[in-house]
């Protein structure tokens, strides 16, 4: 780790701003909206806070950050085949990556619980392939070990991840991922039409039928029903 060549520190300063940088950020990502979204959800355990999951995964992008810039720079290639190392390049810089990118968008924003929970088993399931590859080359050097301890964290938050999205599949309304009905009740507060009992134009809901149902279960949850 001691006097890193100019290429580690750049593949070190890139590692981190790929993780902390979401280069899939929407309309909605971390918006106002998206927050209300959040805490409206209903859930049989003790919810985490918004803020607090905002520094859990900011800490633990910069915990898989670090792993993989020991993993891919210390590792001593010649003693396994490099197959492997290609394979956890590829499962953690690239498919492990973009799932944990795109699961946000998939459980908050559009509001598809029941495919955030496939969404983040696939999550873990990738994590777990790349700690796998790493504690076989854990015999290489003591950079390894820490890799792969540092990734075991994140192997663990991904689990948390997996019972929090069974939690909000179970006590939510799940969207139809491959239905018609893609508009968000919460998004009428802000919709004049909406407010005024109108249905919105076609390319915000399709059919009348669609919009009455959405009307009816606003209603029933203003009467607590």
């Amino acid at each position: 780790m001691h006097n890193l060549t100019d290429f580690e520190w750049l593949s070190l300063f890139a590692l981190f701003v790929a993780w902390t940088v979401n280069p899939f950020d929407g309309k909605w990502f971390g918006g106002k909206k998206a927050r209300r979204r959040y805490r409206d959800l209903k859930t049989s355990l003790i919810k985490i806070p918004s803020y607090i999951l905002s520094v859990t995964w900011f800490v633990m992008f910069c915990v898989v950050a670090t792993s993989m810039f020991l993993y891919l720079n210390f590792s001593r290639q010649k003693i396994h085949d490099r197959t492997l190392y290609d394979a956890t390049l590829a499962i953690g810089l690239i498919v492990n990556y973009f799932l944990v990118k795109t699961l946000y968008y998939v459980l908050i924003n559009r509001g598809y619980y029941l495919w955030s929970v496939a969404h983040a088993v696939l999550v873990c399931l990738s994590a777990c392939a790349v700690e796998v590859l790493i504690w076989i080359h854990f015999g290489n050097n003591e950079n390894n070990i820490a890799a792969g301890i540092l990734y075991g964290i994140y192997v663990v938050w991904t689990v948390v991840t997996i019972i929090g999205t069974i939690d909000i599949a179970y006590n939510n309304t799940s969207k139809s991922f491959f239905g018609f009905e893609e508009i968000d009740p919460m998004e009428t507060d802000d919709d004049p039409e909406m407010m005024q009992g109108n249905p919105p134009v076609t390319s915000r809901i399709h059919g009348r039928n669609g919009w009455n149902r959405r009307l009816q279960q606003r209603q029933r949850r203003r009467m607590g029903v």
